[in-house]
């Protein structure tokens, strides 16, 4: 009777697509073999697939790649929000609040609310930035006149900016990382404690100020 041989076909390990026909391993030579002229892949340690040693470094230098064509993990989340509460020491009546919000398509709402209650006036700054790791720093910073008992006028200093940036939206895209401060002063004017807070953040290459 004439025998007929089966041939086994040998399944691809996990891994790296490759455009190469998997080569058995030689039914006369040693277990887990491959033919002259053939290596395995190795793809991973168990992948036993005999393919051309071309092949293989291609295969080494995929799994080598492959972190690096991953989508990034570290991408900054949206929205940052940033809430801060304004407060001062040494029995200056002064006090409110500070909100930041940032979005990843460039929108953006800088609000607050500072008052004054007690009898002496003041001039108040606020300054929030946020510099990312491409370099840019943003700035939003607004002040007023806190009018006390002594002096006609408010007591309250409002402010609610929203907008769109497309540096903003831009500067999200490149980056990975970011660092913020965020300070309110009675003291200081507004250039003064933006070099404040910009000392605070660290080195910008580039400055972006949004005025409320």
């Amino acid at each position: 009777m004439k025998r007929i041989g089966l041939g086994i076909a040998a399944l691809a390990a996990d891994g790296p697509t490759v455009s190469a026909s998997a080569v058995p391993a030689s039914a006369a030579g040693a277990p887990d073999t491959c033919i002259s002229g053939f290596v395995w892949r190795e793809a991973r340690p168990s992948d036993h697939v005999c393919v051309t040693p071309a092949v293989r470094r291609q295969t080494l230098a995929d799994n080598a790649a492959a972190a690096s064509r991953r989508a990034s993990s570290s991408a900054i989340r949206s929205p940052i929000t940033i809430n801060r509460d304004v407060r001062f020491g040494g029995g200056i009546p002064v006090g409110g609040w500070t909100s930041l919000t940032l979005n990843r398509d460039g929108t953006y709402k800088w609000s607050g609310h500072v008052r004054d209650s007690g009898a002496p006036s003041y001039t108040h700054s606020s300054v929030c930035i946020v510099r990312f790791s491409s370099g840019t720093a943003f700035v939003f910073k607004s002040s007023g006149r806190l009018h006390g008992t002594f002096e006609s006028g408010s007591r309250n200093h409002d402010w609610n900016k929203q907008g769109h940036s497309q540096a903003l939206a831009q500067t999200w895209r490149t980056s990975t990382g970011h660092r913020w401060n965020c300070q309110n002063s009675v003291t200081l004017s507004v250039a003064g404690l933006v070099d404040s807070v910009l000392k605070a953040v660290g080195t910008a290459t580039k400055v972006i100020s949004i005025v409320a």
